[in-house]
């Protein structure tokens, strides 16, 4: 009996940090460290931006390694590790260009008006 409670109790405490699983924060983190490689390689990204951008990541993946540590990540640490991320992403956006967009969006007509407020033709 006594092997049986013994096994159990290592089996969770082993798969604790599993269960303090992140996956929104780990998609977002690939995203942008995706984002971040993708501009070293196109070279729109200089060499300070770059090592800003990656240090930021390391930050972020620091501070999720911490909140994991204890097996549980609560709501108020996954909010923190979501607030960093968007500070990320908005220091991305002003180092990196916006990735192009599909075609079909850039078609879409909007009627314009003219001076008086007749409106014309839609622009393609």
């Amino acid at each position: 009996m006594m092997k049986y409670m013994l096994a159990g109790m290592a089996l969770v405490f082993a798969s604790a940090p599993a269960l303090a699983g992140t996956p929104w924060v780990d998609q977002r983190e690939h995203r942008q460290a995706h984002r971040i490689y993708n501009g070293i390689q196109s070279g729109s990204l200089s060499f300070n931006e770059a090592r800003k951008l990656i240090r930021g990541q390391v930050r972020v993946r620091a501070m999720e390694r911490q909140f994991k540590s204890d097996g549980i990540v609560t709501p108020w640490e996954r909010a923190r590790l979501h607030q960093a991320l968007n500070r990320q992403q908005v220091f991305q956006r002003t180092c990196l260009p916006l990735p192009p967009r599909n075609r079909a969006s850039r078609e879409v007509s909007h009627p314009v008006a003219d001076q008086q407020g007749f409106l014309a033709q839609p622009v393609h």
